[in-house]
């Protein structure tokens, strides 16, 4: 990928964070955590915590092989496949409607509605729009019904699922339409014959971020206990902590983005910023990867509109703040900012940028370009109050030697 599209972090490797639990719930991968892991196989967790398509998840299906175009592709011994490959492609006519004996046109097909994606009602002959919405509808089924489902069979024609309940018959089979990417329930045994379980192997971190999602939207500080303790008395299903904070971490994924996706977009942020506001500094750094692959990464950003410079010059006092703050996330930073005191003595913002750290190489760097954007020729009428930290004090001696430097009370009262 082209560097106009991605860009890569100069940062620290990415600090994420790990919910410590008390070991008494087992973590999200082994089958002992309440048969609910995020690894095991069939329908199970792995098969909806996987990225994108069906390409990542049926490794864990019994029989699964290769992929084609984003669909899986499998061959299974564990059951008979009785269906032959002109049973499959049905006709166009077979899509629209059941011809009767007397050759009139009955009920179209039903549809499947994804509203009722978490409570599904199957019957033969019902057609989903696409096999990842056939798949949901069969996990949701199993959560549903507190049973435990598994794929059997699930290549690009078939979908073939049975209850891992002992001695239970309920088991499905649906068939792709013809050329269309449309399936359609061919067979379906409703009855289930064995007990329901608290331990349902197809409760998964992807499906609970899923659901839970608008939740998460509405109050993203929700914590994962009370989370869990609320989708176990909703589902009636066992939920283990692990599962928990990562269906919490997926959601809030799903509704803010990744960081990796907000830095591939720079490019395009810095474009419009100069188009929308000219006369604006905007200047991104990059620096080559260290690790010899020879792609350039992210090393520093900042910005200082054009309107703020107009307006320090125009009657802002030549008193001047810097500070800096690290950054919440998985690759950290800092975020230096400059304001300055308005006529009104209210805080004037002048500009930001965002560095690895604050070093005295970083602080040069930004003093040196907030000194050309405010055109300071003469830097002994200029007063620069900071916190002192480290690097700072050099960096202000080597930009601005001429100028007086004063500390923050609060933050030397507090060291």
């Amino acid at each position: 990928m082209s560097l106009r599209h991605q860009v890569l972090v100069d940062f620290p490797d990415p600090k994420y964070e790990k919910y410590e639990g008390d070991g008494a719930e087992g973590n999200d991968d082994g089958v002992s955590e309440g048969e609910g892991d995020d690894e095991s196989d069939g329908l199970e967790d792995s098969e909806y915590d996987g990225e994108g398509d069906d390409s990542e998840t049926d490794s864990n299906v019994d029989g699964c092989g290769g992929e084609d175009s984003g669909q899986e592709e499998v061959e299974s011994s564990d059951s008979e496949d009785t269906t032959s490959d002109d049973d499959v492609c049905l006709s166009e006519d077979d899509f629209d409607f059941v011809a009767g004996s007397d050759g009139e046109k009955k009920e179209p097909h039903p549809v499947f509605n994804p509203r009722n994606k978490y409570d599904p009602h199957f019957e033969i002959g019902m057609i989903f729009s696409n096999k990842i919405e056939l798949r949901e509808a069969i996990h949701s089924h199993a959560v549903s019904t507190k049973r435990s489902l598994k794929i059997f069979k699930n290549d690009k024609r078939r979908v073939y699922v049975k209850c891992q309940g002992d001695g239970c018959q309920w088991v499905m089979h649906a068939l792709k339409l013809g050329e269309e990417i449309t399936f359609q329930i061919r067979q379906y045994n409703p009855e289930h014959k064995c007990a329901r379980s608290f331990n349902v192997k197809n409760v998964s971190s992807k499906w609970l971020s899923s659901k839970y999602e608008d939740a998460f939207r509405t109050d993203p500080k929700r914590n994962v206990k009370g989370f869990r303790k609320d989708v176990i008395k909703e589902l009636k299903c066992h939920v283990s902590r692990n599962q928990a904070y990562r269906a919490k971490k997926k959601a809030l994924e799903a509704i803010e983005g990744k960081a990796e996706d907000q830095f591939d977009s720079l490019w395009d942020y810095a474009s419009e910023l100069r188009n929308s506001n000219p006369g604006s500094t905007v200047m991104m750094v990059m620096t080559n990867g260290a690790d010899g692959s020879g792609q350039s990464k992210f090393s520093k950003f900042y910005v200082c509109f054009d309107a703020l410079k107009k307006g320090f010059l125009s009657g802002c006092r030549p008193v001047i703040e810097v500070d800096g703050c690290h950054l919440k996330g998985p690759y950290g930073g800092v975020l230096l900012s400059v304001v300055s005191i308005d006529p009104n003595n209210n805080l004037y913002p002048l500009a930001y940028a965002v560095v690895s750290g604050e070093t005295r190489e970083a602080w040069q760097w930004f003093l040196e370009l907030l000194r050309n954007d405010l055109h300071i020729v003469r830097d002994d009428t200029f007063t620069f109050i900071s916190d002192k930290q480290k690097g700072l004090i050099p960096a202000f001696e080597s930009v601005f030697p001429g100028a007086d430097y004063r500390f923050c009370v609060r933050h030397l009262h507090g060291t």
